[in-house]
């Protein structure tokens, strides 16, 4: 029990530091703040999975799309994953409706034999209908993609302005 005590411990002080010693100071007006999204404003890895569709819905399209927002946010999109946040966009399409899961996972601590964990801390889970347009549900997937960025910059923007 002292054990799990001592790592959530170094878990949130983990979380509330990061690069070039810029501490996180994010308030919690809407909930989202340091432990969410603090990560020093380093690069992040993306995934995208998109099922099989009949509207033409492309995984490849909304990879560049989200390495597009990326950029334009000033990141390099990061293939290693070593160290730095991750990105998950999901979406599937079943019968007219959709799903969009956007999910950031943080990379947390390492343990005595070298293990990294890594923890979801923030998430955004969005049903609608699409009535056969995959232009509406890419216009989804970009307001769920600014939704992600406007929290992620607004708490690591001590760090951000230091790159």
């Amino acid at each position: 029990m002292l054990k799990k005590m001592l790592m959530l411990a170094a878990v949130l002080l983990t979380t509330a530091t990061g690069a070039a010693g810029q501490e996180c100071t994010a308030g919690y007006e809407d909930g989202i703040g340091c432990f969410e999204m603090w990560n020093g404003c380093r690069n992040m890895t993306s995934f995208v999975y998109v099922n099989g569709n009949a509207i033409g819905l492309r995984a490849d399209v909304i990879q560049n799309t989200v390495e597009s927002r990326l950029r334009a946010a000033g990141f390099d999109p990061d293939s290693s994953g070593v160290g730095n946040g991750r990105l998950y966009l999901r979406v599937l399409l079943h019968r007219g409706a959709f799903n969009i899961r956007l999910d950031f996972v943080k990379g947390w601590m390492r343990d005595d034999y070298g293990f990294e964990g890594r923890a979801q801390t923030w998430e955004l889970d969005f049903f609608g209908t699409h009535g056969d347009s995959s232009s509406y549900v890419m216009e989804q997937v970009r307001e769920a993609l600014d939704e992600f960025m406007n929290h992620y910059l607004r708490v690591n923007e001590p760090a951000c302005r230091q790159r």
